[in-house]
């Protein structure tokens, strides 16, 4: 089933797209499980920014590239696939052609594609045509790439086929996220501090009974504690002898190997002490005031 973009809209439909299959099987920090959980409970749209306009822009320039280099007849709609048995699986193709799904993309990081025509595409590339494929029911994606770079520009194609190990774990990972997270408003477990940060920003109730499991937790970020501060004080330790006996040399060297620098660099900071007590009005229109929680071990 297909809808325009409009009419999708027009029916107030939403639903999990192919960019968000890397975060919800865990495999991108930016955007993590817990952006595209808050993305739908605040209503928010996705992140917007510059490198992102720029590549939208470049897409009718990638995907003539792929006709003229490859032959392959491709169309070009706006519209909204919806999976065949889940209304809240979705995807808006780039380019279709009768048997491949096509994915444009304009990227700094050309390193992290491998060889032109093979399937080595970075692991969000990969869940996010999988999930097309799957969507759009088609067996082979391809992804035209522009790669620029400090020694030019590049253009080249790489070819990825249907995975039937992969695409049906990531199916029943959308369809639980959705139905255990998603429509009960319930986060799911967060993959990193930053993602548990987000999803938690502030306290509601006073405490919590710990289980045996997290006051084996306690302990331990106790111990790692005391072994990162004799850590610290051993690098400070090391790095003081070493300034001690550079003193006013810039480098510090075994032959013609560099061991160590230490140089002079300008760094200008706004006095903020001053700035206030010069100029508080100022001061105050440029201050934001925040709320954050402190995590304390006692």
């Amino acid at each position: 089933m297909k809808l325009t973009t409009t009419e999708y809209r027009q029916i107030g439909k939403h639903g999990l797209g192919s960019s968000d299959a890397a975060a919800i099987m865990g495999l991108t920090e930016r955007p993590s499980i817990a952006d595209v959980y808050l993305r739908f409970i605040n209503g928010r749209s996705h992140e917007d920014n510059l490198y992102m306009k720029a590549g939208r822009a470049m897409e009718p320039v990638i995907l003539e590239q792929f006709q003229e280099e490859t032959g392959e007849a491709i169309t070009i709609e706006d519209v909204i696939y919806i999976h065949r048995h889940f209304d809240f699986i979705v995807t808006k193709p780039d380019a279709l052609s009768k048997d491949t799904y096509v994915e444009a993309k304009l990227t700094t990081h050309g390193e992290a594609y491998g060889e032109p025509n093979s399937d080595a595409v970075p692991d969000y590339v990969f869940c996010q045509v999988q999930h097309g494929m799957e969507v759009t029911e088609r067996d082979y994606a391809a992804v035209p790439v522009i790669i620029l770079d400090r020694w030019g520009t590049e253009f080249r194609v790489y070819n990825i086929a249907k995975s039937g190990i992969i695409v049906p774990q990531m199916v029943e990972l959308e369809r639980k996220f959705w139905n255990e997270n998603v429509l009960p408003r319930v986060p799911p477990d967060p993959h990193t501090l930053e993602d548990a940060k987000k999803l938690w920003p502030n306290s509601s109730i006073v405490s919590v009974q710990a289980t045996p499991e997290i006051q084996d937790a306690v302990t331990a970020l106790k111990e790692i504690k005391v072994e990162l501060k004799e850590l610290s004080n051993r690098k400070e330790f090391c790095e003081l002898q070493i300034k001690k006996f550079m003193k006013d040399a810039e480098a510090v060297r075994i032959g013609n190997e560099i061991l160590a620098t230490w140089k002079s660099n300008t760094v200008s900071r706004i006095d903020v002490t001053r700035l206030k007590a010069d100029a508080p009005d100022i001061a105050k229109e440029f201050t934001n005031e925040s709320t954050e929680r402190r995590f304390l071990i006692k």
